[in-house]
């Protein structure tokens, strides 16, 4: 089977200038400033408001909400070249899990605050999924989240917070309705990481 690129003149196109791009700008320092190993550095936070100028961070996106308006295989691209060089595309929690479920479930609100910024390379999202008692068993999950009438008061515990040490935003999964089954009354929520209420501790 082959897995080779078409022959497409664009998608070519901007392998080449990504490439071009990525071999002139990527530093072994931004290539190891990522949550699995060194963290997010300064170096990696210019870097990827440098690519999102370029329109390639979220070139698969629409453009009304800051995307590039590409092509799904266009992002494939994007994830080879930057793999091609040992590095991982940035705000990867951003554009690899949140932005795609706001894109299709998000409000007209959601979209337009928060997309257009991870697509700039502006904010990082971290990941609240697993907690002490719940690990990929999301069902057994225990945080919960109960409307006051003005916001949403949240309680519990989350760990191995990927990227939670130094992003902007959490993308946290929490019990709304405590009465549905496991497997239902689960939410999303998107919580700016500064909220008073929040302590961090690193493992």
């Amino acid at each position: 089977m082959d897995f080779n690129l078409t022959t497409n003149d664009a998608e070519q196109k901007f392998r080449l200038e990504l490439g071009a791009f990525l071999d002139q700008e990527l530093t072994p320092e931004i290539c190891r400033q990522h949550y699995m190993d060194l963290g997010l550095g300064p170096e990696a936070r210019a870097f990827a408001l440098k690519l999102g100028k370029t329109g390639w961070l979220g070139r698969g996106w629409p453009k009304k909400y800051g995307g590039g308006g590409g092509t799904v295989v266009d992002e494939y691209i994007m994830v080879q070249e930057f793999a091609r060089r040992e590095a991982i595309v940035p705000n990867i929690v951003a554009r690899f899990m949140c932005g795609p479920v706001m894109l299709r479930n998000g409000s007209e609100g959601m979209k337009a605050e928060f997309l257009p910024r991870i697509a700039s390379g502006e904010i990082e999202f971290s990941l609240g999924y697993t907690e002490p008692s719940s690990g990929s068993d999301l069902a057994s999950l225990r945080m919960r989240a109960m409307d006051d009438g003005d916001d949403y008061i949240i309680t519990g515990q989350k760990i191995f917070n990927t990227q939670s040490h130094f992003a902007d935003y959490h993308w946290l999964a929490v019990r709304t309705d405590p009465d549905a089954p496991r497997h239902h009354g689960i939410s999303l929520f998107v919580v700016d990481q500064r909220a008073p209420g929040i302590t961090i501790r690193p493992i």
